[in-house]
């Protein structure tokens, strides 16, 4: 090769080399903040995929929240519970090996070594330092004030969910498995007597911005000083939406969070007039589908059930809601090709659709299925008012059928307590329950196991004599696809109360 070659394969090399490394330095920053990013909630790998995330007491509402949990491995499990913060990365647990010690705030120092286990009534005063679960015992906390709540499993599953007491009453709500970008209510209202706020956490490291906007029967409506809403990083953020949106009856929510991801609840103090006084309280819907799930209901004198419809897509849906009795499923005429306009929502009175319940208690449950292939969001509420229930419970419905159901404690101090079993099959299903309690070891009473539930049928099955007024974990367990919920009514909170299951792998 000539000289004069020989520089010119030189200077392109040099050229080439330069390029490489100005391409690596600036990617060498990204790819940090993406295995950053893996190593906090929701990583596929490291210890956070294995937390769920539980809402705070609000100091506003004057709330007090207790936590339940379980894990659901067969052997003991590290499991911490704390406040909010900004979790360093952690190692990823290795099986059989010590398990690690998250760290706080960013400060890479670990937590002070584990205090003596607290009571269910007071709150863990070492932040997030593990402390083992044993497998077949429930563990019980307080959430701290404005601050949700990590429930971290190390080397094992763990699945909780959150009990709120408040002024007018007691609901209850799982905890998160996921942080979403968008987030649905289909129930709420900011009419007069309705203290209704939206709770948003995010527990990620960088800052998560959203938009908050409100539809009601006429269309969505987005109000200029919640497009650009910031929640800082393991920061929980709650508003109150009487202040953004005057006196509508119905008032469905949608985040949509335009950077980041959070977290969102939405708990209500009802004191309206001509209405039982409570506590309504939900996790929202992270999308919409075809078909939902509600296995708790009452229909008749004493009892308003309405389902709120929320189509949050761009075509109309057409939505039929069958309800499940003791014995059969029925298809009201007037609960047949309900119409929900694009970006709008529409609350069902399902006694008004029943002649015959109008007049006497019908116990049902439901399923909401979109005829046309538009996906809604469906979430129930129902008002008691007779001389043994008193009060109201709102919950969103459930998306999804399984085999194996986690069924937390609807209220701490229950004076009735029930599970609800809803088969949407074809199939008669064999279903068993096991309590848990965080004295004893599990237990499984003669009575509830394999008790039969007919194809089509939902039934309730009343647990008082084993709960005693104690807190409780259920693990539900069928042979065919069902649907789970539990249901409470507490004298002390004068509230009823309901919770969705968790459905497990």
């Amino acid at each position: 090769m000539i000289p004069r070659n020989k520089e010119i394969v030189l200077s392109a090399v040099i050229v080439v080399l330069i390029a490489l490394g100005l391409a690596y330095g600036s990617l060498v920053p990204s790819v940090s903040r993406a295995r950053l990013a893996d190593t906090v909630p929701l990583s596929a790998n490291g210890f956070a995929s294995r937390a769920v995330y539980c809402p705070p007491s609000v100091t506003q509402m004057h709330d007090t929240t207790r936590i339940a949990l379980t894990s659901l491995d067969t052997g003991s499990v590290p499991v911490s519970v704390g406040p909010a913060a900004t979790p360093t990365p952690a190692p990823i647990p290795t099986v059989g090996g010590p398990a690690p010690i998250p760290t706080v705030g960013g400060s890479g120092q670990p937590q002070a070594s584990p205090s003596p286990t607290p009571s269910a009534t007071t709150p863990h005063p070492s932040g997030q330092q593990p402390r083992p679960i044993s497998p077949g015992r429930a563990r019980f906390e307080v959430s701290g004030r404005d601050s949700s709540v990590n429930v971290v499993g190390y080397g094992g599953a763990v699945v909780a969910n959150a009990v709120t007491a408040g002024r007018t009453g007691i609901d209850a709500v799982p905890c998160s498995e996921v942080a979403g970008t968008r987030w649905y209510f289909g129930e709420g209202s900011s009419d007069l007597g309705y203290d209704e706020r939206l709770i948003l956490y995010n527990p990620f490291p960088d800052e998560a911005v959203v938009r908050v906007s409100f539809i009601t029967p006429k269309g969505k409506e987005t109000k200029a000083n919640l497009t650009d809403h910031a929640v800082p990083s393991g920061a929980t953020s709650v508003l109150r939406l009487d202040r953004f949106v005057l006196k509508e009856r119905l008032l469905s929510v949608e985040v949509d969070a335009v950077r980041g991801r959070v977290v969102a609840w939405r708990s209500s103090q009802v004191h309206a007039a001509r209405r039982p006084h409570g506590q309504q309280l939900s996790l929202g819907a992270t999308q919409s589908h075809t078909e939902w799930f509600l296995p708790a209901g009452e229909i008749g004198s004493g009892y308003d059930e309405r389902i709120a419809l929320f189509n949050p897509n761009q075509k109309a849906a057409r939505v039929s809601i069958s309800l499940m009795t003791p014995t059969k499923t029925v298809q009201p005429a007037k609960l047949l090709d309900i119409t929900v306009p694009p970006a709008s929502s529409k609350s069902v009175a399902l006694a008004a659709a029943v002649k015959a319940c109008r007049t006497q208690r019908c116990p049902i449950g439901a399923v909401v299925s979109s005829t046309n292939g538009v996906g809604v969001v469906a979430e129930r509420t129902i008002w008691y008012s007779t001389s043994h229930i008193q009060g109201v419970a709102s919950e969103t419905a459930a998306s999804t059928t399984a085999l194996r159901w986690y069924l937390g404690p609807a209220s701490f101090h229950p004076t009735r307590d029930s599970v609800f079993v809803l088969n949407p099959t074809t199939a008669d299903a064999t279903v068993s329950l096991k309590l848990e309690t965080d004295r004893h070891g599990p237990r499984s009473p003669a009575p509830l196991q394999h008790m039969k539930v007919k194809a089509g049928t939902r039934v309730e099955v009343r647990i008082d004599r084993w709960t005693s007024g104690k807190p409780v974990v259920v693990l539900l367990s069928s042979d065919q696809q069902v649907v789970a919920e539990r249901f409470s009514y507490s004298v002390r909170a004068r509230d009823a109360s309901a919770v969705m299951g968790t459905a497990l792998p």
